[in-house]
Parts: C-alpha cells; structure tokens; sequence
C-alpha cells in the first residue's frame, strides 16, 4: 500500500502507478488544448490577412493596368 497524503484514500502501487500515468497523459492534453488553441488564433488572423490581399492586389494590379493604358 502507498501511503496516502492528509484527506486522501491509501491506494495500491498499481492504482497509483495508473492515476500518475493518467494526471501526466491530463497534463499533455492541457498543452495540446493550448497549442490548438494558439494554432486557432494564428489561423484566424491568416484568413484576415487572406481577405485583406485577395482585395488590395487585384486593385494595385487593375490600377497598374489602367496607368499603362494611359
């Protein structure tokens, strides 16, 4: 039996092997959520700068266009 901390229940060595095996694998998935969660973020503001040139280089190509026409 390990021993058990002020209000926790004693375990046995497997149980404690399993629930520190499960807090790490919960701590990974933390991480994973908060780089996901960035990658979002980044994914997001690329999708605006999209939008922003998909507007402004057809524009600066059309008034180069019409600047050599004239």
């Amino acid at each position: 039996m390990v021993k058990a901390k002020k209000g926790e229940v004693a375990a046995s060595p497997e149980t404690y092997i399993i629930l520190k095996s499960i807090d790490k694998l919960d701590k990974k998935f933390t991480q994973y959520e908060k780089r996901i969660l960035s990658l979002e973020k980044e994914i997001a503001a690329l999708k605006v700068w999209g939008s922003i040139l998909s507007f402004l280089i057809p524009s600066l190509l059309l008034s180069l266009l019409l600047r050599g026409l004239k």
